[in-house]
């Protein structure tokens, strides 16, 4: 027993006394998310550091150089300028065999393979490993796009990802949506722009879900969307028969004024042959006639294509009446808010009706208490909801960077408040000609016309809260929450002079 012991020894002495070692690396890929810092693990073995010590990190190309240790100090005259300043070995852990790599900010041209090669006195090794760099996106933004027939056009856009996401559509009852189209563009940072698009059907009940997934995080972001079946034109029966009844009665018309067209025509040619022409007559009737030919056929197609005008401005027209239907539904929910003092920001002036708020050009003297706001410039409204349906409007004109919204209860009032759904605020805001949904990372909503009454829509039946052009009455942006506490309407006029005014909304009758 002994014996086999002392020979098992003597084998385990036997490289260390020659200077020899192995380099051991993952043989898994390394995930690391964007921005953030990563280890690259490489360890000697057996665990010390070798006599001249060499540490060589680089790409697949020897002079692809990460970093570099020599003569007992760093050498990164031969780095690669994108990595540098932002590398660096652990020299306290080489007694220990640990030449292990820190990369930090970690960006997507970070990824692929690296080299981790150790030079001694004696002996040189290498050790290969692959890093995978991963980024969750932003939160999608879901909208109505148009329509196509009766039909109704999603679009679902969110940026931020890496590699390419997995786009997934279901409907209200869950399930999986086919036929959506999506496109990935990078931007700057090599980070993926997803937009995807689908048409739906009003048998495809709602609300639709667009989920985005992060195959290699195992990570998931959804929006949702709810549209009343009052939105597709197929869902009225009269409308229907209003539509066929008018297209055939206006193709009836056309194919009557054409045949009339016609028989004038050949009446024409039939009195010029009577007339026995001559050759040279003969060739004119026929050039006066085929110059006929054309212009009645331009003006068949310039008829056609006003029928095809008059049919889309009804179609509009329908649209704009489904839209006011709706509109008064909404407007039938308005309540009256007031602003609550006790929440203000010491930097805020509100009036003393408490319908109006804007910078105070200065700090005021405020008692401090558990409400206010500490340190940006938001207030509370007095009123909050925990249940039904309430719609309040604030007047933004002349004030050019704004955010309104909602807050729950239990927002954070002190610190760095970020206006985002993790902290407790669902808002869109106004910095001078862009406006945008409020997150950590804010989504820019397009070019909009300026907008100088904004309308909020708190639907806690359906855990909705919208946000609409109230001047124009069209809906600018919406997102599905389930809130479990009380709910504050939310104000910010940011340094704006010109006061934001809660506006009194006319009760639909």
């Amino acid at each position: 027993m002994t014996r086999r012991y002392l020979g098992s020894m003597l084998l385990l002495l036997i490289p260390n006394s020659l200077g020899e070692f192995t380099v051991r690396t993952p043989p898994e890929p390394v995930v690391a998310t964007f921005g953030m810092d990563v280890i690259l693990d490489c360890q000697l073995v057996p665990p010390k550091m070798p006599v001249e010590m060499e540490v060589r990190w680089f790409r697949t190309d020897w002079s692809q150089v990460v970093h570099l240790y020599t003569r007992g100090k760093d050498h990164l005259e031969a780095q690669v300028e994108r990595y540098s300043g932002r590398t660096q070995l652990f020299s306290d852990q080489f007694a220990k065999g640990n030449v292990s790599l820190l990369l930090r900010n970690v960006n997507v041209e970070d990824q692929g393979g690296y080299k981790c090669f150790v030079v001694s006195k004696d002996l040189d090794q290498e050790g290969i490993l692959n890093l995978e760099v991963a980024s969750q996106g932003h939160q999608p933004v879901v909208r109505m796009s148009g329509y196509e027939g009766s039909d109704i056009r999603l679009g679902c856009q969110s940026g931020g990802w890496f590699p390419e996401p997995r786009v997934e559509w279901r409907d209200g009852r869950g399930r999986l949506l086919e036929g959506h189209e999506d496109t990935m563009e990078a931007g700057t940072d090599k980070l993926l722009v997803v937009q995807s698009s689908l048409t739906v059907t009003s048998d495809q009940r709602g609300p639709y879900n667009c989920s985005i997934h992060n195959t290699l995080l195992g990570t998931t972001t959804l929006a949702q969307l709810d549209i009343s079946d009052a939105f597709f034109p197929g869902t009225s029966g009269w409308m229907v028969g209003f539509w066929v009844i008018f297209v055939v009665l206006l193709a009836g018309i056309a194919a009557a004024f054409y045949g009339f067209r016609r028989a004038r025509e050949q009446d024409g040619r039939m009195k010029a042959l009577s007339n026995r022409p001559t050759i040279n007559d003969y060739q004119s009737l026929r050039d006066t006639l085929a110059g006929q030919e054309k212009q009645a056929e331009l003006e068949r197609q310039k008829y056609l294509e006003d029928l095809e005008t008059q049919k889309a401005e009804a179609k509009e027209e329908y649209n704009k009446l489904l839209n006011s239907i709706e509109w008064e539904k909404m407007m039938r929910c308005a309540v009256t808010v007031h602003l609550d003092p006790e929440t203000a920001n010491g930097n805020l002036e509100v009036s003393q009706n408490l319908a109006a708020v804007c910078d105070a050009g200065g700090w005021c003297n405020v008692t401090e208490n558990g409400k206010r706001f500490e340190r940006f410039p938001f207030v509370l409204a007095q009123e909050s909801f925990t249940e039904g349906r309430h719609y309040w409007e604030v007047t933004v004109d002349g004030c050019h960077t704004w955010d309104l919204g909602v807050a729950r209860a239990s927002a954070a009032r002190s610190g760095r408040v970020v206006l985002c759904p993790e902290d407790g605020f669902w808002a869109i805001g106004h910095s001078w000609d862009r406006y945008e949904v409020k997150d950590r990372e804010n989504v820019d909503l397009g070019k909009l016309e300026l907008i100088s009454r904004v309308g909020i829509f708190l639907n806690l039946d359906d855990n909705l809260v919208s946000f609409h052009d109230a001047r124009r009455q069209l809906q600018v942006y919406s997102v599905s929450v389930a809130f479990q506490e009380p709910v504050y309407p939310f104000f910010c006029p940011w340094r704006s002079r010109e006061p934001i005014r809660i506006t009194p909304v006319p009760v639909a009758e």
